[in-house]
């Protein structure tokens, strides 16, 4: 694992690691207990572990189905929570000092985790928390990557476009825009925040920007798998599935698996939204997740 030493798992160790992070978000007042970073463990060294990455605003609360269904399947499972996310005050402005360093550094803390729980780690994220697996995925020895809905560039416009945006709203004073501008705080799901950081939006813009002309380190994941909604509404299918493929190489593979019957919707996994279908989605990601392990059992 890159900087990082490679060792056998030792679940024990795993755990107090867990109890410190417990801890440590214990000590934010301002932080909602049930939005802490959460875990499903199994007795032993498991086949496999799971990192679920949630997405910009959101938190861990947005794995709370799905995750009880992967380690049913014998998997353990973290699902870490990113900085400023998961406050009380859903109209907090603390979300606003996310830095991609931030996301990055949670990201490797739950997969260095991971990996003393099992001998082989995957990590599944949605939107921006899987443009952060992927990114992760050039640099870190997984056994897979799968990006739900990855968010390498928004709908309709060229990738050109949204690095461009991207470097913009770094350098203009942060706003907050309305997920939905006509719900505004009454918007679903409760645990998430109704509104997105501009700065937030270029710190993931600018990360899906890097990966132009980017390839894999010394380590990395053993597999992509991109999961689309075919009625995607907010994010470009297209850059992501260029970018990822370009920076894999030949050397690593590349599954793209496009979902039908979904509504027009970018959030496919939190099963509290409207119209939510997770009944579709859930038995295709647990398969991918199976699939691998299966591999390299």
């Amino acid at each position: 694992m890159n900087g990082h030493t490679v060792r056998a798992p030792d679940p024990a160790e795993a755990r107090r690691r867990l109890d410190a992070i417990a801890e440590r978000e214990r000590a934010e007042p301002e932080l909602n207990p049930a939005s802490c970073t959460r875990w499903w463990l199994q007795k032993g060294v498991a086949g496999t572990a799971v990192v679920l990455l949630h997405g910009i605003t959101n938190t861990p609360q947005q794995y709370a189905a799905l995750a009880p269904q992967l380690h049913a399947d014998g998997h353990s499972v973290i699902a870490p929570r990113f900085p400023y996310h998961g406050y009380r005050d859903r109209l907090t402005s603390a979300v606003a000092r996310l830095t991609i360093e931030d996301l990055l550094a949670r990201s490797l803390e739950a997969i260095v985790t991971a990996s003393l729980l099992a001998w082989r780690v995957e990590v599944l994220g949605i939107s921006v928390g899987a443009t952060v697996a992927a990114w992760l995925g050039l640099r870190v020895s997984l056994d897979n990557v799968i990006a739900v809905a990855p968010f390498f560039g928004i709908m309709y416009f060229p990738g050109s476009v949204s690095d461009a945006l991207g470097w913009a709203f770094h350098r203009l004073p942060n706003t907050f825009v309305w997920w939905d501008p006509i719900r505004r705080d009454r918007q679903l799901p409760l645990h998430a925040y109704p509104r997105f950081p501009t700065r937030g939006l270029a710190s993931a813009l600018r990360l899906a920007s890097g990966f132009k002309g980017a390839a894999l380190g010394q380590q990395h994941t053993r597999r992509f798998t991109l999961v689309f909604n075919s009625h995607e509404p907010i994010v470009n299918n297209r850059v992501a599935s260029s970018r990822v493929t370009a920076a894999a190489g030949r050397e690593v593979p590349v599954q793209t698996v496009v979902l039908t019957g979904l509504p027009y919707q970018h959030d496919i996994i939190e099963p509290t939204v409207p119209h939510a279908r997770t009944d579709l989605v859930y038995p295709v990601l647990r398969e991918l997740v199976a699939a691998r392990t299966a591999a390299r059992a």
